[in-house]
C-alpha cells in the first residue's frame, strides 16, 4: 500500500512546490515611506537591511540611519555625524555581535550597536571612502573603496587593514558565495577570491567575467546571477559562462541611448528561490515566477530608478529609489504597511497620476528621454 501511494505523494509535493513558486502579486499592494510622511530622514535610499527581529535599518543621503519597527519609524543620528561633512552613511553590514558597520564616510569606518544606542568610529589607511562590502562566517569582511589613487579592495579582520588589490578600478560589488569565496566586481572584471582555511583572503584570485557586475548573488543550487554594468542585463553563470537573460517582458524597457532595451540594476533572491530584479531607469521591478517574468510599475514615477531592493521576513519586498524614498510591495493582508493614497502622492511627486496597478500595461510607454537629451 505504501507502494501504490508514492507516486501519488510526488504529485501532490510536485503540486506544492509549484504553488510556491508561482506566487500571485494580484493580491499585492503598494506602500511608500518618504520625508513627506516623516518616515525616513531622506528620500534617496541607499541601503535596507532587516535585523534577527525583523526591523527594518535604512541609509539614506545625509549621515542619519533609519528604524522600522511596530509599524513606527525612528531616526537615528550619531551626535558627532553633523561633523562628518563629508559622504554619507551607505551600506550596512550587521556583524556576529550585532553591531552594525555602516560604509560611506571618507576615511572612517562607522560603528553602531543598537542595543545600547552607541556609536564609535576607526580611521581607515589612505583616507579610503569605502562603499561597498560583505562579511564571512569568520567574521571577516571585505571592503572595497576609493582613494586619490583609484578603487582598491582590503581585507579588515582583528581590527586590521589588509590590502588585497589597487589597480583594477572602481569596486561595484561583493558577495560571498559558496565555501564562504567572495565574488569582487571592479570596473575591469570580476574575480573570485578563495577564502583561507584561517577566514581570511590571499591576493590571488581567478577571474570569472570580464563584465562588471551592480549586483551578484546566488540561488539555492549556488548558481551566480548578476545585474551587468554594460550591456546592463541580468545574467547568470554556468560551466564557466556567462548567459544573459532575454526573456524580461518589454513591459519594463526603456529608450537608453536610442536603444529599447531592459535595464537591469539591483538584483535580490525571494525567499522561495526566485529572483527578483530592479531597473536603473523608469521605476520597474521584473519578478521570477514559475519560469517567466512578472512586471511591476512603482505608482507615479517615470524617470527614478531602483537602488535597492531587499525581501523582509514577512515575504513583503521594499524598494529603495534614487530619489522617493522607500516603496513597499506587501500583500493586502499584511496590516502593517496601508495601501498608498494616490491623490496624496502625486503633488509631492509634481507628476501625472497613473492608475495604480500590479498588471503592467499591455503596450509599453515609451518615454521622451530622447526629446530631454536633445533639448
Amino acid at each position: 500500500m505504501h507502494v501504490r501511494n508514492k507516486p501519488l505523494l510526488l504529485v501532490v509535493l510536485f503540486l506544492s512546490i509549484s504553488v510556491v513558486r508561482a506566487q500571485n502579486y494580484s493580491q499585492y499592494q503598494w506602500t511608500v515611506y518618504d520625508t513627506a510622511n516623516k518616515s525616513v530622514s531622506d528620500n534617496f535610499i541607499c541601503d535596507i537591511v532587516f535585523d534577527k527581529q525583523g526591523t527594518a535599518w535604512v541609509t539614506t543621503g545625509g549621515l542619519s540611519l533609519n528604524k522600522y519597527a511596530n509599524g513606527k519609524w525612528v531616526t537615528v543620528k550619531s551626535k558627532t555625524a553633523d561633523s562628518l561633512v563629508n559622504g554619507w552613511f551607505k551600506k550596512i553590514i550587521i556583524q556576529p555581535s550585532g553591531e552594525f558597520l555602516i560604509l560611506g564616510v571618507p576615511g572612517k569606518l562607522t560603528f553602531y550597536n543598537p542595543i545600547n544606542n552607541k556609536w564609535r568610529y576607526e580611521n581607515n589607511p589612505d583616507n579610503v571612502q569605502f562603499l561597498q562590502g560583505a562579511i564571512n562566517k569568520n567574521g571577516n569582511i571585505l571592503l572595497g573603496g576609493n582613494t586619490s589613487r583609484g578603487g582598491c579592495l582590503f581585507e579588515y579582520s582583528k581590527n586590521s587593514f589588509h590590502l588585497l588589490q589597487d589597480t583594477l578600478g572602481d569596486i561595484f560589488t561583493i558577495q560571498m558565495v559558496e565555501n564562504d569565496n567572495a565574488l569582487v566586481s571592479f570596473r575591469n572584471g570580476t574575480f573570485r577570491y578563495f577564502k583561507n582555511p584561517n577566514g581570511t583572503y590571499s591576493k590571488l584570485a581567478n577571474k570569472i567575467s570580464n563584465l562588471a557586475f551592480y549586483s551578484l548573488k546566488k540561488d539555492h543550487n549556488n548558481t551566480i546571477w548578476g545585474t551587468s554594468f554594460s550591456p546592463m542585463k541580468l545574467q547568470y553563470f554556468s560551466n564557466n559562462e556567462w548567459y544573459a537573460v532575454n526573456n524580461i517582458p518589454e513591459s519594463v524597457y526603456y529608450d537608453f541611448n536610442g536603444s529599447w532595451q531592459y535595464c537591469s540594476h539591483t538584483l535580490n533572491m525571494l525567499n522561495n528561490g526566485n529572483k527578483i530584479m530592479g531597473t536603473q531607469f523608469g521605476a520597474h521591478l521584473a519578478i521570477e515566477v514559475a519560469d517567466t517574468w512578472q512586471t511591476f510599475h512603482l505608482p507615479i514615477l517615470e524617470f527614478d530608478g531602483v537602488a535597492t531592493v531587499t525581501v523582509a521576513p514577512d515575504s513583503s519586498i521594499w524598494v529603495g529609489t534614487w530619489h522617493h524614498g522607500i516603496y513597499v510591495f506587501s500583500s493586502v493582508q499584511n496590516t502593517q504597511h496601508k495601501k498608498i493614497d494616490t491623490q496624496s502622492l502625486a503633488p509631492r511627486h509634481q507628476q501625472q497620476i497613473r492608475q495604480i496597478t500590479p498588471t503592467p500595461p499591455a503596450k509599453p510607454k515609451v518615454l521622451p528621454f530622447k526629446k530631454m537629451r536633445a533639448d
